[in-house]
């Protein structure tokens, strides 16, 4: 009996009963198990340096007894690693920014969308799920992996910690970016193409509102009863659909990043859109540069490059440009009238971490 009724269970039903709200919730779990790995990984791997420069120093300390000469290089020695060491504390603020964020960062994404297109944006589609749930199984084999090389093992190499270290900030850093840019593309789907209502109201959506109480049943004496049917309110106009806000061709590019540019805008081209023919004054292997802080735990100034790419994707066929960055992200859209005027939004508007979330803005 029990192996008929698992025969009936379909892999399809299981996978519609997964939504990105748990998938989502799965990520920042992990991302939390992963800054716990990365502290206990870090304290071990400054125990180590401290070590290793205890012995070296130890070592230089005879060899000047020795040799009276190497004073001058003793010095430029010094300032030599004081300058690495710099080197490496910036290095390691920017990864316990990142491995302290990363959660946070992918929670905030997934909000915006969800105020913007509700349960529909919670319940996700096919293709957003895949790729959660690719990300999460990468992230949490490398975390297994080397949870197994701690326990096997009381005494690491210091390569080994170092590596092992390095290896969990970029999965880290790595998985953050793609799953930012699953949520932002599942938002941007949803807009171009709102999902019709489901014909069945016996499956709710994760989240939703209790259905509202039927009517009594009829006391006809008929032996099959049939419920009066409950006028419903009028559906809540959706948010305004972004095909109005951006050329078809945009369209086209942010949802399929890595498609290339057309030869308009190549080197000798006319600089005009193939489908609103809206003229846009970009240099072919030129980008703009933007300087903007980042809000994390230490604020300075990043350097982005805007690629000719990102511009493309956000003009109008009636002129103009909208920001893609406040499309997906933000609940209100912002329209610039030039590029210098979308540049001066970006400038002034948007954190690094918005900008991180974009592929063709690049940290220089």
């Amino acid at each position: 009996m029990a192996g008929n009724v698992e025969a009936t269970v379909e892999p399809d039903v299981l996978q519609d009963r997964v939504f990105v709200v748990s998938l989502t919730r799965v990520l920042t779990d992990a991302f939390g198990s992963s800054k716990d790995l990365y502290l206990k990984l870090k304290q071990k791997s400054d125990s180590d340096d401290k070590y290793e420069n205890t012995k070296d120093a130890r070592h230089h300390e005879s060899q000047d007894r020795r040799d009276s000469h190497s004073n001058f290089s003793e010095t430029l020695g010094r300032r030599v690693r004081w300058n690495l060491d710099r080197r490496e504390t910036h290095r390691s603020d920017s990864e316990d920014e990142l491995i302290c964020t990363a959660s946070s960062q992918v929670q905030t994404t997934y909000d915006r969308g969800h105020r913007k297109l509700g349960e529909v944006y919670a319940q996700g589609d096919s293709i957003a799920k895949i790729q959660l749930q690719s990300h999460i199984i990468k992230l949490q084999q490398v975390l297994i992996r080397i949870h197994q090389d701690l326990m096997l093992s009381n005494y690491l190499a210091v390569s080994s910690s170092h590596s092992q270290l390095i290896q969990l900030v970029q999965t880290v850093r790595t998985t953050r970016a793609a799953a930012i840019q699953a949520l932002d593309l599942l938002c941007q789907r949803l807009l171009a193409d709102p999902p019709q209502e489901s014909p069945n109201p016996h499956l709710p959506m994760p989240g939703a509102f209790p259905q509202p109480p039927r009517s009594r049943r009829s006391s006809s004496s008929s032996s099959c009863d049939v419920d009066t049917p409950v006028p419903s309110k009028p559906p809540i106009p959706p948010t305004p659909n972004v095909n109005k806000l951006f050329c078809r061709y945009a369209l086209d590019f942010q949802t399929h990043s890595h498609r290339s540019l057309p030869h308009n805008f190549a080197l000798g081209g006319n600089n005009r859109c193939p489908t609103c023919r809206t003229h846009i004054s970009i240099r072919p292997n030129k980008a703009w540069e933007v300087i903007v802080d980042s809000t994390g735990r230490l604020t300075r100034g990043k350097r982005f490059l805007i690629r000719n790419r990102f511009v493309i994707k956000c003009h109008r066929s009636n002129g103009g440009f909208a920001c893609v960055l406040c499309a997906n992200c933000r609940d209100a859209d912002t329209v610039c009238r030039t590029i210098e005027a979308l540049m001066e939004h970006l400038w002034k508007e948007h954190t690094s971490e918005d900008m991180e979330r974009d592929s063709d803005i690049i940290e220089s």
